[in-house]
């Protein structure tokens, strides 16, 4: 029996071993995908067992090459990576002596980057990108980022948009595997354009303005008075308070009523103290709409009031609490 058993301890010394090292077959070329490089992605695992191939698989060797950017990873370097990332496993490395490694990238152009940007910004417009003028102040950055291992996707947000300026920045981001990815800034330029009302040819004081003297235009917001007309209704029948040039934008305060009063005019003229009026005689010494202040030479006595018109035949005068003092 002790010679069997010699003879049996023999053999066993010159068996192989069954070994419990995973074997790895590295590739010579690689394309990683996501912000992270696992060990699947340069090399080939060799394994029946389906659960240790994909704990394996899953070891990450650390951040993945930036779009347009290449590594090259040695198997030492790969083993020690193994080592730090996975310090239990054994690992039996084959294959090629070293993997340049590359990054799988989607890559926006600068036309879809600005398509991204505009949109964003009508977006934030809303209704008002009906009447805008939305353009870059300059060719959008190209946008190169990681394709994600289950998907990339690409959103803009506004940077100062609250409220929306003419000059906004927007930022285009892509989001790997729900992860942040790179991100590029792109300005944008928002004109929103208006009709408003301007003269069609030039307009000269003492004409009354009829349908004939303006037109409606369409122009950029950022341009415009505020007190700008949006259509003729409020000045027709005005007079021009002076030359206005055709093309400009109109307002109001560009105009005066027609007088009913003119220089020379014989006027019954109020003087309101208090609770008592007093009528007497007067000159108009200007013309003067229903509302503006004239002056007037009372007759007789020759002196001179500022007097509100009231119509055609009559002005007022209320003297004020100083002037009863007196």
């Amino acid at each position: 029996m002790p010679h069997i058993t010699l003879i049996l301890g023999t053999l066993a010394c010159f068996m192989s071993p069954v070994s419990d090292d995973l074997v790895v077959h590295l590739r010579a070329d690689a394309n990683a995908r996501g912000l992270q490089m696992r060990l699947c992605d340069i090399a080939d695992i060799d394994t029946d067992n389906h659960e240790r191939m994909l704990s394996a698989a899953s070891i990450v060797l650390g951040a993945a090459p930036a779009p347009g950017e290449g590594r090259i990873l040695t198997r030492a370097t790969v083993s020690a990576l193994l080592q730090h990332a996975a310090p239990s496993l054994r690992v039996r490395l084959m294959g090629a002596e070293a993997c340049r490694v590359q990054a799988d990238e989607v890559r926006l152009s600068s036309e879809e980057v600005g398509l991204l940007a505009r949109r964003a910004v009508a977006q934030r417009l809303g209704t008002e990108a009906l009447s805008a003028r939305i353009s870059l102040a300059r060719a959008a950055p190209v946008l190169r980022s990681p394709a994600g291992r289950f998907n990339t996707s690409f959103d803009a947000t506004l940077i100062n948009a609250d409220p929306l300026p003419a000059r906004v920045r927007v930022t285009v981001r892509a989001t790997v595997d729900g992860a942040p990815g790179p991100a590029v800034d792109v300005e944008v330029f928002v004109a929103t354009e208006v009709r408003v009302l301007v003269a069609a040819h030039t307009l000269m004081t003492g004409r009354a303005l009829s349908a004939a003297d303006v037109k409606l235009a369409v122009l950029p917001s950022a341009a415009l008075p505020q007190a700008a007309l949006a259509g003729p209704e409020p000045v027709l029948g005005l007079l021009p308070k002076g030359r206005i040039e055709a093309g400009r934008v109109l307002q109001l305060s560009d105009f005066r009523r027609l007088p009913v009063v003119v220089r020379g005019d014989p006027v019954i003229v109020e003087v309101i103290n208090g609770p008592l009026t007093v009528r007497g005689e007067g000159v108009v010494q200007m013309d003067g709409a229903s509302g503006e202040q004239v002056q007037v030479k009372t007759r007789p006595g020759n002196k001179m009031l500022t007097a509100e018109v009231i119509d055609a035949r009559t002005v007022r005068v209320r003297l004020s609490v100083q002037e009863n003092s007196r």
